[in-house]
């Protein structure tokens, strides 16, 4: 999936800006305003109705923050952040199921929901953000066909 760098390009840019965040505690990200962000994505006819949803994830938007907050550090704050996103993205999930036809998108988002549960769960060691990352390419890769996210 190519993402441009600016935000106003809607998940896209969440999405690398949340990964972004997650390889490197040294290279800290500003943080992403994704009520700014999102509402200029606007679903193109045809496209399922999960797709406004996962689209408009304020939580999803925060997590490039949280992250980096937890790679220096434990942080009460950040750790319910990330266990809210991850809640946000258990109705995405939902909705995908209830489509049906995504299986991709359905696996990837479990995989990301089960990474972020990790994060809420105990440390965030490298393998934890790699899957995280991961589970935020994933999202995007299998999201993209359906939903027609600005690249």
């Amino acid at each position: 999936m190519r993402i441009a760098g600016a935000v106003r390009l809607g998940m896209s840019a969440v999405v690398l800006a949340a990964a972004s965040a997650c390889v490197s505690s040294e290279d800290p990200r500003p943080p992403v305003d994704a009520a700014g962000a999102l509402p200029a994505y606007e679903a193109p006819g045809g496209t399922p109705a999960f797709c406004h949803r996962l689209a408009s994830l304020e939580e999803l938007g925060r997590l490039p923050v949280s992250i980096g907050t937890l790679a220096a550090g434990t942080d009460v704050e950040a750790r319910t952040q990330v266990t809210s996103a991850a809640r946000e993205l258990l109705a995405v999930l939902s909705d995908v199921r209830t489509e049906g036809g995504h299986d991709g998108l359905a696996t990837a988002l479990e995989g990301l929901v089960g990474a972020l549960g990790e994060v809420g769960n105990g440390p965030l060691t490298d393998p934890v953000r790699g899957a995280v990352t991961a589970g935020l390419a994933q999202v995007g890769t299998q999201a993209q066909p359906a939903c027609g996210f600005p690249t």
